[in-house]
């Protein structure tokens, strides 16, 4: 495939394959579905015998402001991230500065494609280079979508907000509790997400990652549990990362059970906020998630639970 035969040919084929794999896929369509298999098997072989030329084609199109384009492209970049590694390694600083005004996109189905396309990039190292910070960042702002009040017709197919939520959240649990590059990455860099107001609608998924993550160094060794302080992220200190859990706590059925979440985690961080909190709230949490338990959103006496919560 490397021969020279190709190269002539080589700029009408990947426009022609490009073109494919941007028609719409009809997932009732067999046929159609495993035309875009080979299609997309075609860019491998192009990515492991001419990366440079199928680059140079590739991301200026993640450019393009049309939906289709902008899903083919997004839809390949992340199938050659997978299936031609070694090839991508060197091309990984291009990869994600292309991804730039994809970021950007408000349509739902791009964002779901980019929430794709960042989950490949963590598993092959992408998120450890200059940059990979934006792309976490962008998981957690789609964690942090409000729910939608208008619900679309079950013969719609448009995508919703709350899907791309969903895989948000799925994505980022997965990267956190199974990709151990990325344990690096994201402690404690997603400690940096807990105070900000705009991201209250992601504190769940991120109070369950991070207390995985603290577990994980936890059971490593104290060193590489703690906070670094010349950490280049600007963390929230101990106060404001205590004050803020337990506020929300204090509501704890909304967000998808917020209140147990940060509890959990404020168990978790116990040794960066104080050293001396362990063995107090490891006979308080517990009774307080028990609590949690035992009632609903409509059965708990909000008076009793603040009570509890601040004794």
């Amino acid at each position: 495939v490397g021969s020279r035969t190709l190269e002539p040919q080589l700029d009408s084929l990947l426009a022609a394959l490009h073109a494919q794999i941007c028609v719409p896929v009809e997932s009732s369509s067999p046929l159609v579905v495993s035309n875009q298999k080979e299609v997309l098997r075609c860019f491998t072989v192009l990515a492991r015998c001419a990366p440079d030329r199928l680059l140079a084609f590739l991301l200026p199109k993640l450019d393009t402001s049309g939906e289709r384009t902008r899903l083919g492209t997004l839809q390949v970049v992340r199938h050659v991230i997978n299936s031609a590694a070694s090839q991508m390694e060197v091309k990984k600083p291009f990869i994600l500065s292309s991804m730039r005004l994809p970021l950007l996109d408000t349509n739902p189905k791009v964002k779901r494609a980019v929430v794709q396309v960042i989950s490949a990039m963590a598993h092959h190292g992408y998120l450890e280079q200059p940059g990979g910070e934006a792309m976490v960042e962008y998981i957690v702002q789609q964690c942090a979508l409000p729910p939608e009040t208008e619900k679309l017709g079950p013969d719609s197919e448009d995508l919703t907000a709350d899907s791309v939520r969903a895989i948000s959240i799925s994505t980022l649990y997965l990267v956190s509790t199974t990709v151990d590059r990325m344990s690096d990455v994201l402690w404690p860099y997603l400690l940096a997400f807990l105070t900000p107001v705009r991201f209250t609608g992601a504190l769940t998924p991120l109070c369950r990652s991070l207390v995985h993550l603290a577990q994980k160094r936890q059971e490593v060794g104290a060193e590489a549990f703690l906070v670094p302080s010349n950490s280049n992220v600007a963390l929230p200190s101990p106060y404001a990362v205590t004050t803020r859990l337990l506020t929300v706590a204090s509501q704890p059925y909304v967000g998808d059970g917020r209140g147990a979440a940060s509890l959990r985690l404020l168990n978790a961080l116990h040794r960066s906020i104080h050293p001396l909190l362990g063995q107090r709230w490891a006979t308080t949490v517990p009774p307080l998630l028990e609590h949690l338990d035992e009632f609903t959103e409509e059965t708990l006496s909000q008076k009793e639970w603040e009570e509890r919560l601040l004794a």
